[in-house]
């Protein structure tokens, strides 16, 4: 008995802030997604281990908008791109992910400029090709700081600039800085 009471209160909690989501309003539920294109540039000891790579980029969010004008929600972002190391084509990825919190100048039924500015961790992976299988190597993931800019230009779709900086290690070797700048087109539902 006391499993189904508890399960019937959980039912009726979740169905009623469901009710709030997806009405068109930046308030309640947010779900984004998107891709674009980056930059990519990665310093080892000060010193450009590669020239800026211009990547594919890929973009998630999931949160909650707290008024029409302020959503946090948790983020990521990656740069996935291919660079060549002693005749080896490695496939690189840097990525960002964290909390961002997005401030829009006016409400979700109007075109709107917002800010966004996010603290989480940096990642970094490489798979090289080997015989058998693909090797993957990942980096310690470090601190990094997300902020940009964009233009809300329907009520679901925006389009913005992200830069990511950050730092990753590999313990007892390297400690790598890097920075990311995306153009995303993200869909955003809420």
């Amino acid at each position: 008995m006391r499993k189904v009471l508890t399960m019937s209160v959980a039912i009726i909690i979740l169905s009623s802030s469901m009710a709030w989501s997806f009405d068109g309003a930046r308030k309640g539920f947010v779900l984004g997604g998107g891709a674009g294109l980056a930059s990519a540039d990665l310093e080892f000891k000060g010193q450009s281990v590669n020239p800026s790579e211009t990547a594919g980029a890929a973009h998630v969010m999931i949160g909650y908008g707290f008024d029409n004008r302020n959503m946090l929600v948790l983020e990521g972002s990656a740069a996935v791109y291919e660079t060549l190391d002693s005749n080896t084509t490695l496939t690189v990825t840097q990525g960002w992910k964290g909390i961002a919190w997005y401030h829009y100048f006016a409400p979700a039924a109007r075109k709107s400029f917002y800010t966004v500015i996010g603290l989480g961790a940096m990642s970094y992976d490489i798979s090289r090709p080997v015989p058998g299988g693909t090797l993957l190597s990942s980096a310690d993931p470090g601190g990094g700081l997300m902020f940009g800019a964009g233009y809300s230009f329907s009520r679901h779709f925006q389009v913005g600039l992200h830069v990511a900086r950050g730092e990753t290690s590999v313990p007892g070797f390297a400690e790598f800085d890097h920075v990311n700048v995306s153009v995303l087109l993200t869909a955003v539902a809420f």
